[in-house]
């Protein structure tokens, strides 16, 4: 009787694994972006101007580069990250006042690295690990001191938490990780992100992104993964499949150290770049790492559909990654004056009341795209 209950025991035990396995490989909590099955497609999107503004144009506003900009109902803020100061300039393009610049007092900075618009609060990070935050009136409501680590890239949300791309102070071997911390920089969680290292690749990437939802995403240039930010967790969203020995190892990857390395593992394999959800359309770029040829592609994914297309045209994703409406379907544009001529830079000059020289400030363009069709 012994020897029966045990067996049942086991048959139990058995069958639950065998359930809880079946449920973890076939009911997975994200969906697969298939761009190795994907067909190809052409792609429109239709929209139009909304507004054209030409930043004023005087000494104490003279922009060297526009490294992040920001548009809310009343202001226009200009990162120039070159010249280490904040500018702020009115809807019509009239300067305000530069709200920061390089310093060591008590509120500057000796080096401004990223600066991001969250619930009208100008969040501003720099050499020192310090945090400071500004109100449109160019008030410091708060000064923070980071103890350890640094940051790469950081994005505030709704839960009081600041979500940063943050890695550890050991030199010469640094960890990097996804990283949540509350409002005074305290660590409430970390996500290991098993590549840590391959940040020594020399392009740039935007971090944190939303949908149209207005929900906040994650995605490193070196991972498969995008992962959800909500309630203080991390989960993977969705995850990119380039094929059968297309997706690179990146396991392997983390363990090294060397650009050259880094460079020889991706060798062959292809990698996602930047992304940026319009509607319910996710758009990204990706390129396939081969020596002397890199070239960019792009695919567009149906978030309700979970299909997958390949675009047959190229198209310029930096512009859509410059957001300003929550529904992801208003973006702006910045374009510098001596590439305007003829009829452009007279409708320019028409919609933005003033005239344009060679040498002014920026111009900014805001486009809305009112739908995109697949063909």
């Amino acid at each position: 009787m012994k020897q029966i209950r045990f067996i049942f025991l086991l048959l139990l035990i058995f069958i639950a694994t065998s359930c809880r396995e079946h449920i973890f490989e076939n009911e997975r909590l994200y969906k697969i972006i298939d761009v190795g099955n994907a067909d190809n497609v052409s792609v429109e999107l239709n929209g139009y101007i909304t507004d054209v503004v030409a930043l004023e144009t005087i000494d104490k506003a003279m922009i060297q580069d526009v490294s992040s900009l920001f548009i809310t109902d009343s202001y226009i803020i200009v990162f120039d990250k070159p010249a280490q100061q904040v500018l702020q300039f009115d809807r019509s393009g009239k300067f305000i006042r530069r709200i920061s610049q390089k310093g060591r007092g008590p509120n500057e900075l000796p080096e401004l690295r990223e600066v991001v618009l969250y619930n009208n609060m100008l969040y501003m990070y720099g050499l020192g690990r310090k945090l400071l935050v500004m109100d449109m009136n160019g008030h410091i409501v708060n000064n923070i001191q980071l103890e350890k680590g640094d940051f790469i890239s950081f994005q505030p949300d709704v839960n009081g938490v600041i979500w940063t791309y943050l890695y550890s102070d050991n030199k010469g071997n640094r960890d990097y990780y996804l990283t949540a911390l509350d409002n005074n920089l305290n660590i409430k969680d970390q996500w290991d992100e098993k590549h840590h290292k391959s940040l020594h690749v020399k392009r740039p990437q935007k971090y944190f992104f939303k949908d149209v939802a207005g929900d906040l995403y994650f995605h490193h240039h070196l991972s498969d993964y995008i992962y959800k930010l909500d309630n203080n967790e991390a989960n993977p969203m969705y995850r990119f499949d380039f094929g059968k020995n297309n997706n690179p190892d990146y396991a392997k990857i983390s363990k090294l150290w060397k650009n050259d390395e880094i460079e020889a593992a991706l060798e062959n394999r292809t990698c996602v770049g930047d992304m940026v959800f319009i509607g319910e359309y996710l758009l990204f770029s990706y390129s396939r790492m081969q020596k002397g040829d890199t070239m960019r592609k792009y695919a567009i994914y149906n978030a309700k559909e979970n299909k997958t297309y390949i675009l047959n045209h190229s198209v310029e994703i930096s512009f859509y990654l410059n957001q300003i409406s929550a529904d992801g379907m208003e973006f702006y544009r910045v374009i510098q004056p001596h590439w305007l001529k003829g009829k452009v830079l007279k409708e320019y000059e028409q919609r933005c009341g003033r005239q344009i020289l060679e040498d002014d400030n920026p111009i900014i363009i805001i486009d809305k795209i009112t739908d995109i069709s697949l063909r």
